[in-house]
């Protein structure tokens, strides 16, 4: 609707002051937090909005058109989105690695976990291989997607392009808890308060830390260091934003667990090669839900962030 037009003042969704977060355009035909369309007449004439009951149909040669019921002229229809609540959604996720495609993408990428797990220096192929699974499932999730795309678009410029994924997250997760490690280091014992309190706050930003870096093309730690746009990403997202923290924490606890669990296992197996499958297939299942809880965020927020 153009609402400049009707005299009416801008939305207040404007993305000036989160321009970084811009969700990803909504694929077409998937609805995504939408659970079914509703309609909203706005009157030109009125420049009000009025109920269905408001509204009567009129014969205008022979043509039936929807009309305001205080002043008879025209009205537009808006499809307005009704947004389902966010937790089961956010619960939902648990299940999404397990669908045909993003669990065959999930295993190829702990295969080659597990290939590159032999040397330390090419455990970082591994891992960026992983960032770089996160970072689709994140943007298909944004975007409004169940289906996980088969394409990476940054990797062309050879083995740096190919390894950007892993040290950018590892940047992301320096900006967020280095300050805490750094404070601990340099007070010892006597700095665990501040240490905690500093690593708390580091919990708090990542999700936002990792949006930033995930929804710029191509992907950059650098967008983590924009404060401000973190700070008014979560204002905007609200309980919510809330929501994911808390649901990281326990999936990062899980994460541990289902690892050391994997570990366990792992050792009794004879078979060669399979630890290390198991072991990195418990690292690569977080990621996955943990991206696609993040992805979700941005969906369901959209309008707040000004899509």
């Amino acid at each position: 609707m153009n609402r400049a037009r009707h005299g009416l003042p801008p939305p207040t969704t404007a993305t000036s002051e989160v321009s970084t977060f811009r969700p990803p355009t909504r694929a077409a035909g998937y609805h995504g937090a939408v659970s079914q369309p509703a309609d909203s007449y706005y009157c030109p004439d009125c420049q009000a909005y009025r109920t269905p009951g408001q509204v009567r149909t009129i014969q205008v040669q022979h043509v039936a058109m929807l009309a305001c019921g205080e002043c008879g002229r025209g009205v537009t229809v808006e499809k307005q989105r009704v947004v389902d609540p966010f937790a089961p959604r956010l619960v939902g996720a648990l299940a999404y690695p397990f669908r045909i495609d993003v669990g065959t993408a999930t295993v190829a990428t702990a295969i080659m976990s597990a290939l590159t797990s032999y040397n330390a220096l090419t455990a970082i192929v591994g891992f960026a291989a992983q960032c770089m699974l996160g970072v689709l499932v994140l943007r298909s999730a944004a975007a409004g997607r169940d289906k996980l795309p088969y394409a990476w678009d940054d990797v062309d410029g050879g083995l740096w392009e190919l390894l950007r994924p892993a040290f950018t997250y590892l940047f992301v997760v320096v900006i967020c808890f280095g300050p805490a490690v750094a404070s601990l280091v340099a007070l010892g014992e006597a700095g665990a308060p501040i240490a905690i309190g500093i690593g708390l706050l580091g919990v708090v930003y990542f999700p936002a830390a990792v949006l930033a870096t995930s929804l710029v093309d191509p992907p950059s730690a650098l967008a983590a260091l924009k404060v401000p746009t973190a700070l008014s990403l979560m204002r905007r997202t609200g309980s919510a934003y809330a929501l994911v923290c808390g649901a990281c924490v326990g999936l990062f606890v899980g994460a541990v667990a289902l690892i050391a669990a994997a570990a366990r296992v792992a050792d009794d197996i004879p078979v060669p090669f399979l630890p290390r499958f198991v072991i990195a297939l418990a690292e690569v299942l977080p990621i996955v839900v943990g991206a696609r809880m993040l992805g979700l965020l941005v969906d369901q927020k959209r309008e707040e962030l000004g899509a």
